[in-house]
């Protein structure tokens, strides 16, 4: 139990503490044996996964960054700047559309990749809708119909194969 306590003082000290030093924190699970160890393991548990959490999250942030600055998207960015600085998400669904429009599927599969990521174009169409309708009317030189609205999206996608 000593030991369990020890490492469970040293991993909540550091504020920034590892996935995987909490994995070995974790795993001393067996050397527990009355409540207040009991009480720190779930602490630790906590910390964990609050750790995974912020890890995840940190990922999910470094990928929108580095999806809103490859292929097309620089150019596209410049079309709309205050669109993406506000719906950064929109990068790499709007990566997958135009790959899958430019290969040979067109429009209905640029609409397939949009529907498929529906949700990340829910800021452009309600929240920064204003600063992104330049943006999605440019999607009409493409045989597109852009929706005005995400509820249009939602139909558009229903009926979409």
């Amino acid at each position: 139990m000593f030991r369990l306590a020890a490492v469970f003082a040293g991993v909540v000290a550091v504020a920034s503490a590892s996935v995987v030093e909490l994995d070995a924190a974790v795993d001393l699970e067996e050397t527990c044996d009355n409540e207040e160890c009991a009480v720190e393991l779930r602490q630790l548990r906590a910390k964990k996964a609050e750790a995974e959490v912020t890890a995840h999250s940190k990922v999910e942030a470094d990928a929108e960054v580095d999806a809103c600055s490859y292929g097309l998207m620089p150019q596209i960015r410049r079309l709309a700047p205050e669109c993406f600085r506000m719906c950064p998400e929109i990068c790499a669904p709007l990566n997958q559309a135009i790959d899958s429009y430019a290969n040979w599927q067109g429009a209905p599969g640029a609409t397939r990749a949009v529907c498929h990521h529906i949700q990340a174009f829910k800021c452009p169409l309600t929240t920064a809708h204003s600063q992104c309708r330049e943006l999605l009317q440019k999607t009409s030189e493409y045989g597109m119909v852009p929706p005005t609205s995400y509820s249009q999206l939602q139909a558009t996608c229903a009926r979409s194969p």
